[in-house]
């Protein structure tokens, strides 16, 4: 299992796009909900469509790193006295698989 702290997200090497095609996955929907009441008449085309971009992405992840070792991205949240909190992303072929099924079932739903 290959596990990168903050630091090693921040530093030059080694270098992972799998890690910024998360942050885009994580961002899409979010972007989708900030625009959506900008343009109020094609909003649900373009959710739609931006919904489509995000499954594309993730047929893309499955093919590309279905046979990679799992990815584990763990970095600290917040503090509260001596107890720290930490946010992790673990990445396998399971992760992958049902990333690919949510997003495309969420299409044709929001189709």
């Amino acid at each position: 299992m290959t596990e990168l702290d903050l630091q090693d997200l921040l530093a030059a090497t080694p270098f992972d796009p799998m890690i910024y095609w998360i942050i885009v996955l994580l961002a899409i929907p979010f972007f989708s909900f900030l625009t959506s009441g900008k343009v109020k008449k094609l909003a649900p085309t373009w959710s739609s469509g931006l919904l489509g971009i995000n499954t594309l992405i993730a047929v893309y992840l499955a093919v590309q790193h279905w046979n990679d070792p799992e990815l584990l991205i763990k970095a600290p949240w917040s503090e509260v006295g001596d107890t720290a909190f930490h946010y992790s992303f673990m990445i396998h072929r399971l992760t992958l698989m049902h990333l690919v099924l949510f997003t495309s079932v969420s299409l044709l739903v929001h189709v």
